[in-house]
């Protein structure tokens, strides 16, 4: 019988399609994904951290998890950014904190005659091969940020 996982997503569509990634990553290496409702060998919170509330949301879906008796991974924004603070629940595995950090800058939209962030995003890629996600693709509250993703060396 093959292992079991289940990965559950708080946090924008960019950290959604990175939990499709995650998911299909470990189907790849033969488990079976299941819904986080499900007793599951491992779990993978992928997190966000816009809000206290998103914050809140987190640590309670961790402690969720980490109550199953199973392996327990946490990813994205939050983990980084409160690594010592998720590392400290109760039940975790694993905490990833030293991979990309996501990075919020604001744009001058009247400076640079941004009128749509997701054609500045497009034409910023084209132009540079740099790939940002425009706020307006995260729920970002106002369209003049961008989400940009930095690599550790």
């Amino acid at each position: 019988m093959p292992y079991t996982i289940s990965v559950h997503t708080l946090g924008c569509k960019v950290s959604q399609y990175e939990s499709i990634a995650i998911a299909e990553g470990f189907e790849a290496l033969g488990f079976r994904v299941l819904p986080f409702e499900e007793s599951c060998d491992v779990y993978v919170i992928n997190t966000c951290t816009v809000t206290a509330e998103s914050d809140r949301k987190c640590r309670q879906m961790i402690r969720r998890a980490a109550k199953r008796n199973a392996l327990v991974m946490v990813c994205g924004c939050y983990s980084q950014v409160s690594a010592d603070e998720v590392a400290k629940i109760d039940g975790i595995s694993y905490v990833k904190n030293v991979a990309a950090f996501y990075l919020f800058p604001k744009l001058d939209v009247k400076k640079f005659n941004i009128t749509s962030d997701k054609q500045f995003a497009a034409d910023l890629l084209r132009a540079t091969n740099i790939l940002v996600v425009p706020g307006s693709g995260f729920d970002w509250p106002d369209p003049d940020h961008l989400r940009l993703v930095m690599l550790p060396q």
